[in-house]
């Protein structure tokens, strides 16, 4: 009866697996942000992004590919401010200013928060002086490029 039991015991991972019981549920970002900032993010998103990105599940292509899928949306969150500012697809024209630079810090961790409500991600969330460090970070590249021979 016990040797039944420890192969019964046995065999269960496996076939947990295989019937993908294994796999870790997403991680929700929701205890530590708010539902209503998840809301106004997906408003700023609707407003501001989805004309050119789709929806963050779809994307818009074949010129933008799903944003969930993006490494800067579900990893570092410092990634993920600068691609919401600085990325060079959100400028108008090649030299021109940037689409979002006017957007207050705490709206761009709105943005961010909802992109990464999306993808399960187990990174921290966006937070207003995350959005605030990677604009000093740019302003500092700015600054020592300009001071550069050139």
């Amino acid at each position: 009866m016990r040797a039944k039991r420890l192969i019964l015991l046995l065999s269960l991972p496996p076939l947990a697996l295989a019937a993908g019981c294994g796999k870790s549920p997403p991680v929700s970002i929701f205890p530590l942000v708010s539902q209503e900032e998840i809301a106004r993010g997906e408003s700023l998103y609707n407003t501001s992004c989805r004309l050119c990105h789709g929806t963050p599940e779809q994307g818009n292509l074949p010129v933008f590919k799903p944003l969930m899928n993006e490494p800067s949306v579900s990893g570092d969150p410092l990634q993920l401010a600068d691609a919401i500012l600085f990325s060079k697809h959100h400028r108008h024209g090649p030299d021109g200013p940037y689409l979002f630079i006017d957007m207050n810090n705490e709206d761009v961790a709105c943005v961010g928060n909802y992109l990464r409500s999306k993808t399960g991600t187990d990174q921290a969330p966006l937070r207003a002086k995350t959005v605030e460090r990677a604009r000093e970070i740019h302003d500092e590249q700015d600054k020592a490029e300009a001071a550069a021979p050139q």
